[in-house]
């Protein structure tokens, strides 16, 4: 799934370059040498949630960081709990269709 989303975002024009992660522990430890303009952040990750995540980005920036949240879940607190986070812009449900990631593009071209 993560290729496929690559591929597109790719193909918006939202970005050349794309980075990959399986291991949120890791793709943390490379924030710290690549500074991304937009992060796609599932929030149902084995050993480690995006909101781990999203706490763990919060003390190591970088500040310009934009972070969209993924989620199969449909519980209101999760969108509202997505709002303590000031690097969220946005929150999409599962599974991910044609027009959600060519509003990304719409939305987060740089």
């Amino acid at each position: 799934m993560n290729y496929v989303l690559g591929k597109m975002l790719v193909l918006q024009g939202v970005t050349d370059c794309i980075f990959e992660y399986d291991d949120p522990l890791l793709a943390l430890k490379d924030l710290k040498i690549k500074k991304p303009d937009l992060i796609l952040l599932d929030l149902n990750m084995p050993n480690f949630s995006g909101w781990d995540f999203l706490d763990e980005l919060h003390e190591i920036g970088p500040d310009h960081t934009k972070v969209i949240l993924i989620t199969g879940s449909s519980r209101p607190e999760d969108k509202a709990q997505s709002k303590k986070y000031p690097m969220v812009v946005d929150f999409l449900k599962k599974p991910l269709s044609k027009e959600n990631i060519s509003s990304i593009g719409k939305r987060y071209n740089s």
